[in-house]
């Protein structure tokens, strides 16, 4: 965006005086130059608009018309009101008094008028200078109050905790101090559509400037009709995800720097947004995990006690019946009642989520506890020599008769249970495998997953607690068929590793 024309203000002892305010044509730079007449209208013109620098002669009337170093009283009432404004003599009165007077009082430069055209020359080159560098002091005093700005924007945003107080607060920083004379923030909803959040607006702003920004990514501007006040669009975004839109209001000029300073804010505000919605998904998840645990705590406690204490009394009557009398179907209620009792195992095992009690444990022992603990009919264990390794023993066991399980009633045709189940340690891998008839396509590529079985009447709980106990080491399960089915647990710290077979 082009700056404005820089803003001469130009003072002379009356306003009809064509020779000194035909000046600024010699001079031939590119400005706005304003004439008075007198120190009382370059008073009230200083008050009524921004001037960027002063030009006047030495020689100019009060209010009473008193000429006497009149230019030299404007000095020092600009000095006294308005600090660095850069202040220029141009005039034909040039003596030792009245430049020690004027430099005294803060003259920006005092250049005798003579007419001649090395004369303009020196006028312009001062007042170039002047002007480029009051230029650069409103923008550097303006970058200053807008970093500012931005820094107590920022620090505020983190302390809030929801969206709508963030934008307000938002808003009212950005206004409070003059820089923005109005503020918005346009949020984008979920389904697409521009919802105005907080606004000093008495009136809409446009919506193409608003889209443009939003698409574009980029702070974009626009001069209202005025040409006063440039309207800016920031846009308000983390990532991939846009939030929004924050429309100001400023003076005709933005510099490069603001520009880059809004764009990090429009980032800065964005990720503040963002780490809202996440800190408040995550409550809503822990207050839904914190509801369904409490569930599950329910459920685990019926389970415990309201199913298991009814399978223990029909169990008992089973043995009394067995004892007494030889009935037709015992066998079969036993083994029911066994697998049920399994099943209420599986499922404490999945819904409790006991904390582990790490130790060394001797694999040796616990494979071994594990295949007497499980129905393997003629199935054969065989083992090298194993070592000792990190495990919650109880836990270690209940993975290994799961596994012992899973091989002896789904790994051969039929039903039948001669399998051999082998199990060995390897580069940092506990396998357990079998030579039965593997596990089928559709369970091997998601073994784990709970409800997923080989076979109709299983429940699928017990390759989901191998995958779900690994998980709770740090281990790694993988699957696969080779002759029949191998577990490999990867990620097991073991004490000693067995010799080569």
């Amino acid at each position: 965006m082009t700056e404005p024309l820089p803003t001469v203000l130009l003072v002379s002892q009356t306003p009809d005086r064509d020779a000194y305010g035909e000046t600024f044509d010699r001079v031939s730079m590119d400005l706005e130059v304003v004439s008075v007449s007198g120190r009382a209208g370059a008073r009230r013109k200083l008050r009524e608009r921004p001037v960027d620098c002063v030009v006047a002669e030495y020689e100019i009337p009060d209010q009473d018309g008193r000429t006497y170093m009149g230019g030299l009283r404007l000095l020092e009432h600009i000095r006294a009101e308005y600090g660095d404004l850069p202040v220029i003599l141009f005039t034909e009165i040039v003596n030792e008094d009245s430049v020690r007077l004027a430099t005294s009082a803060g003259v920006t430069a005092y250049i005798r008028d003579t007419d001649e055209e090395e004369a303009f020359e020196q006028l312009r080159y001062q007042v170039e200078s002047a002007v480029s560098r009051r230029r650069a002091e409103r923008r550097a005093e303006k970058q200053a109050r807008i970093n500012e700005i931005i820094r107590d924007v920022t620090e505020s945003l983190v302390r809030e905790r929801n969206r709508e107080s963030l934008v307000d607060r938002m808003v009212s920083e950005l206004t409070r101090n003059g820089i923005y004379s109005e503020a918005a923030f346009v949020a984008v909803t979920e389904t697409g559509t521009a919802e105005t959040v907080v606004s000093t607006y008495e009136t809409l702003y446009s919506t193409e400037l608003r889209e443009t920004a939003t698409e574009s990514g980029e702070v974009v501007t626009r001069e209202r009709d005025d040409g006063d006040v440039t309207r800016i669009a920031v846009p308000v975004r983390f990532e991939d995800t846009v939030y929004g839109t924050l429309i100001l209001d400023t003076g005709p000029e933005l510099a490069e720097m603001e520009r880059a300073v809004l764009r990090e804010l429009g980032e800065t505000i964005g990720h503040a947004l963002h780490a809202i919605e996440t800190r408040n998904a995550l409550e809503r998840r822990e207050r839904e995990l914190s509801e369904k645990t409490e569930r599950l705590e329910q459920f685990a406690s019926l389970v415990s006690h309201d199913i298991r204490n009814p399978l223990t009394v029909a169990q008992g009557h089973v043995e009394l019946l067995r004892r007494d009398h030889d009935l037709e179907g015992l066998e079969r209620i036993d083994e029911s009642i066994g697998r049920i009792q399994r099943i209420v195992d599986d499922i404490l095992a999945i819904t409790r989520g006991d904390e582990l009690d790490i130790e060394t444990v001797e694999l040796e022992t616990v494979v071994a506890d594990a295949w007497d603990s499980v129905d393997t009919g003629d199935g054969q264990l065989e083992t090298g020599t194993l070592p000792e390794m990190q495990a919650d023993r109880s836990q270690l066991q209940r993975m290994l008769e799961n596994l012992f399980r899973n091989a002896i009633e789904h790994g051969t045709p039929g039903g039948d249970t001669d399998v051999t189940v082998t199990v060995s340690v390897s580069d940092g891998c506990l396998v357990v495998e079998d030579d039965g008839r593997g596990l089928p396509q559709d369970l091997i590529e998601n073994p784990f997953e709970l409800g997923v079985s080989g076979k109709s009447e299983s429940t699928g709980l017990g390759l989901s607690i191998v995958g779900d106990l690994a998980d709770l080491h740090g281990w790694t399960v993988a699957v696969e068929n080779d002759g029949g089915a191998r577990f490999r647990i990867e990620g097991v710290t073991v004490q000693e590793y067995p010799e080569s077979a």
